[in-house]
């Protein structure tokens, strides 16, 4: 399947309830590069800049997202994808300002992004990886959900200290919904033809049928090849 386009122009701010998430143009993150004092944060965005510049129909998955206050609009820090989807899998990167910190901003920011790429095309696994002794972070993913995975840093290309963390997507409810739909316009076929039980049994049976074929179908769609093996 032909992975879905992700351009910077088409995609809106995501807001949060105090924040709003802004992806950042190629020459956003130059200015940016310019005005960072840190080695490897200036290295990790230009590695950022460089993945909009090759990848400009999939620029979301490599740019920075700015996380700026609505009421100020004041920069907290930012976020960021590693690369596109791979085996329905995307690592999440987040970092928010010294002087913000342990104000749930990153917490609040991630938990939006992350709901904004399970919208995506073929996404159904999120990732991330704390380093040793990075207790925030820790509490961060816990808060939202994320598993650690036990698997060897050998086995998941991660260095020693390092470690794995994964939040799947929220399976579907079709069945339940279309149940209750089927209920509703069976309850109302069966009053019109004089038979209540006979249009409740037709409702219920087509809202389950159609809906466990929509469940079924998203089982399927969020199987990895990973997990064949």
């Amino acid at each position: 399947m032909k992975q879905k386009q992700t351009w910077l122009y088409n995609q809106r701010p995501v807001p949060t309830k105090r924040m709003t998430l802004t992806p950042m143009s190629a020459d956003e993150l130059g200015e940016l590069i310019e005005r960072e004092t840190d080695v490897h944060m200036k290295q990790a965005y230009a590695e950022m800049r460089d993945g909009v510049l090759q990848n400009p129909d999939q620029a979301l998955w490599y740019t920075a997202w700015r996380i700026t206050l609505k009421d100020t609009g004041e920069m907290l820090g930012d976020l960021c994808f590693h690369g596109m989807p791979v085996d329905k899998t995307v690592e999440i990167g987040y970092g928010v300002l010294e002087q913000h910190r342990g104000k749930g901003y990153a917490t609040e920011a991630a938990h939006a992004l992350i709901d904004w790429a399970f919208t995506q095309q073929d996404v159904y696994f999120v990732r991330a990886i704390t380093d040793e002794g990075n207790a925030p972070s820790e509490h961060l993913l816990e808060k939202l959900k994320f598993k650690k995975l036990p698997l060897a840093p050998a086995a998941a290309n991660l260095e020693e200290g390092q470690t794995l963390w994964e939040l799947e997507r929220p399976t579907t409810m079709w069945m339940m919904i279309f149940m209750c739909i089927g209920m509703g316009s069976g309850g109302a076929i069966g009053s019109a033809s004089d038979n209540y039980s006979m249009g409740m049994v037709l409702g219920m049976s087509v809202g389950l049928a159609i809906g466990s074929a929509l469940d079924a179908q998203d089982r399927a769609q969020r199987k990895r090849a990973q997990d064949a093996k």
